[in-house]
């Protein structure tokens, strides 16, 4: 079915008016902060039934699924594949790092559709996350992270960028090194433009053209030759050691940039996925 489905009813609260109905059409928007209207709808809700809400049948099932997904996606995190599976390296960063830590995600179809959304890594603190204006934003996040530090200098800060939109701003590394903004960019490298890759792929009937990169520097060699800790991790077993070396590097002053191998694997793989936004190519093969 298409994302979002177009018979769900959208309820959309937010506190900043231009935001309402921005990305998804709300049926029901709501201005307003969500914490205070979401104790005006508790305080507003008739009595319930004798039984206890975690027991009614709607907040069980929902209980349920979110235990699966819940399921899934530690069984993804403990996958021993190579090349790595991102989420290993998402769930593992999140583990490392603080919660109270500045948390930015760029663009790339690993880091953003994969990175960006619930439950891999959560967000627990207000004002800790950067987040790409869609695609038209590429690179943006990956070189806005020393500014993080300057925000909150007693907070780290971690990027999850794809190895497109790092080459195209890594120029940063000597800055943040030059004013000791220390920060870890984990870079999920799937040698490739993995967004357009796939639109070329299910759309234009695998016609890959300049979406693959035949040659790519080392980027880890790059990250030292900048002043910076660098690691090229290629087995599953190193992730988690290699996030723990990024974060004493981060105390020490030095940024981290680690290359972490992973699989072009996808939240969703279908041909449907992307035939729903974009229109098919029926001349290709």
């Amino acid at each position: 079915g298409s994302v979002p489905p177009t018979d769900a009813v959208y309820i959309q609260i937010d506190i900043d008016p231009a935001e309402l109905g921005r990305s998804v059409p709300a049926r029901i928007p709501v201005l307003g902060d969500v914490r205070a209207v979401l104790d005006q709808l508790l305080a507003a809700l008739p009595p319930g039934p004798d039984t206890p809400l975690a027991d009614r049948p709607r907040v069980r099932e929902l209980a349920e699924r979110l235990a699966e997904v819940e399921r899934r996606a530690a069984e993804l995190a403990a996958a021993a594949d190579r090349p790595i599976h991102p989420v290993r390296v998402i769930r593992a960063a999140r583990a490392v790092f603080p919660r109270e830590t500045t948390y930015g995600v760029d663009v790339g179809v690993l880091a953003q559709h994969i990175g960006g959304a619930f439950p891999f890594f959560r967000v627990f603190e207000a004002r800790s996350t950067i987040d790409p204006s869609s695609f038209y934003g590429m690179g943006f996040v990956t070189s806005a992270m020393p500014v993080a530090r300057i925000a909150h200098r007693d907070r780290p800060a971690l990027c999850l960028t794809g190895d497109g939109s790092f080459q195209m701003v890594s120029t940063v590394l000597p800055v943040a090194t030059a004013n000791r903004l220390a920060v870890t960019w984990a870079v999920l490298n799937d040698r490739a433009l993995g967004s357009i890759r796939d639109i070329q792929q299910h759309v234009y009937g695998g016609r890959i053209r300049d979406t693959e990169f035949a040659y790519q520097p080392d980027i880890a060699a790059l990250a030292r030759a900048c002043g910076c800790h660098g690691e090229r991790v290629e087995d599953p077993a190193d992730v988690q050691g290699a996030l723990e070396r990024a974060l004493k590097a981060n105390k020490d002053g030095r940024s981290a940039v680690l290359d972490f191998q992973v699989a072009p694997v996808r939240l969703a793989q279908t041909r449907e996925h992307y035939t729903s936004t974009y229109p098919v190519d029926e001349e290709a093969p």
